[in-house]
């Protein structure tokens, strides 16, 4: 992931959940916003299959 993007996604992150430093992996923090019914399965999901495939072709 782009790391101006993964800055960008931290960042709404602690908006959401309002903590003030987040360290985790970005795809544990969407999940936990998609149990506190934040994102839906479909939008999770989305990110995931987006992810993947970027690892698919860097492995390339």
């Amino acid at each position: 992931m782009n790391k101006g993007v993964e800055l960008q996604v931290k960042q709404m992150i602690q908006v959401l959940l309002g903590s003030e430093n987040v360290t985790v992996d970005v795809v544990y923090m969407l999940e936990e916003l998609h149990k506190q019914g934040l994102l839906s399965e479909i939008e999770l999901q989305s990110f995931r299959n987006k992810t993947k495939l970027k690892k698919g072709i860097a492995s390339c």
